[in-house]
C-alpha cells in the first residue's frame, strides 16, 4: 500500500508541483481527492501520513463497489421485468394449452423444456449479433428502434384487441413437434420480440450486457415455470382469466413500444 501511494504521489508531483530551491518553503498544491495539502513528498512524509492516506484509499474502494452493485442489481431487475413483459407469458401459456391439448403431463413438460430452450438460444444469438447486423446492412440503431417499436406496438394492439399476438395463431393442421414451431417461434420469440431483443442487445455494453442477458434468462426461467404450472393456472384462472392477463400484458407492451419509438426519434 505504501509503495502504491508513494508512486501515485510522485507522479502527481512530477506533473503539478515545481521543484523548490534549497532552504525555501516547499511548494504546495490543493489535491481535490485529499483533505490535506500535498507537498513535494518523500518517504518520510508518506510514513507520517500513511494511516490517513490508507483510510482514504480504503473508503474510496469500499464506496465504489456498493454503488456499482446497486446499479447492477437495478439493471438486472429492470431487464428481468422488461423481458418478462416482452415474452407475453400468459399468452404463451394459452397457446401452450391449445397446442398440447390431450397430451400427457410428461409430454407437456418435454414440449415446454424444448420450447424455452429453443427460445433462449434464439434470443442469445439475437442479443450478440445485433450491432454487427446493423453495421453490415448500414442501418442505424435509431432507425431500427423506430421500426422494431412500431412492430412491437402492432403486436401489443393485437394482444389487447383479440388476446392473440400477431403472426402467432394456433395452426389448424396437426404437427409432430410443436416445441420449436410454432411455440418457440413465433409465439415466444415473434417478429416484434426479435426487433426488441436486437435493440436491447445493441444498447448494452460490457458488464451491462451480461446483466441484460441474465435478466433475459430469468424471464425465460419464469416462463418455463408458468408452462409447467399451466394446467393449474387454467383450473384457477380459466381461459377468461388468462385472456384478461394477456390483454393487460399487451397494454404494458404498448407502453414499452412507445418508449422505444420515442428513443429512436
Amino acid at each position: 500500500m505504501i509503495n502504491q501511494l508513494h508512486q501515485s504521489v510522485l507522479l502527481f508531483n512530477r506533473n503539478h508541483v515545481k521543484n523548490s530551491s534549497p532552504g525555501s518553503p516547499p511548494n504546495t498544491v490543493k489535491n481535490p481527492f485529499l483533505p490535506v495539502r500535498v507537498y513535494p513528498l518523500d518517504q518520510i512524509y508518506l510514513q507520517k501520513h500513511a494511516r490517513e492516506l490508507a483510510l482514504l484509499w480504503q473508503n474510496a474502494m469500499i464506496a465504489r463497489p456498493k454503488t456499482l452493485n446497486i446499479y447492477n442489481m437495478t439493471l438486472l431487475i429492470s431487464a428481468w421485468i422488461k423481458f418478462s413483459i416482452l415474452f407475453a407469458p400468459f399468452f404463451v401459456v394459452s397457446m401452450f394449452l391449445s397446442l398440447t391439448r390431450g397430451d400427457s403431463a410428461t409430454a407437456k413438460r418435454t414440449v415446454a423444456n424444448r420450447a424455452v430452450f429453443s427460445a433462449a438460444c434464439i434470443s442469445l444469438i439475437l442479443f450478440f449479433f445485433g450491432m454487427p447486423m446493423f453495421a453490415l446492412l448500414g442501418i442505424t440503431l435509431d432507425s431500427f428502434r423506430i421500426g422494431a417499436g412500431t412492430l412491437l406496438f402492432l403486436s401489443a394492439i393485437s394482444l389487447v384487441k383479440d388476446g392473440v399476438r400477431a403472426h402467432a395463431e394456433v395452426p389448424n393442421e396437426s404437427r409432430d413437434d410443436v416445441s420449436v414451431v410454432p411455440l418457440a417461434i413465433p409465439t415466444i420469440v415473434g417478429p416484434a420480440t426479435i426487433g426488441a431483443i436486437l435493440v436491447f442487445g445493441a444498447e448494452l455494453k460490457g458488464v451491462e450486457l451480461a446483466y441484460g442477458i441474465a435478466g433475459m434468462m430469468l424471464a425465460l426461467a419464469g416462463l418455463l415455470v408458468l408452462l409447467h404450472l399451466s394446467a393449474a393456472l387454467e383450473r384457477i384462472l380459466g381461459k377468461t382469466g388468462l385472456n384478461i392477463l394477456s390483454k393487460i400484458t399487451g397494454l404494458i407492451l404498448a407502453a414499452m413500444a412507445a418508449e422505444i419509438i420515442f428513443t429512436g426519434i
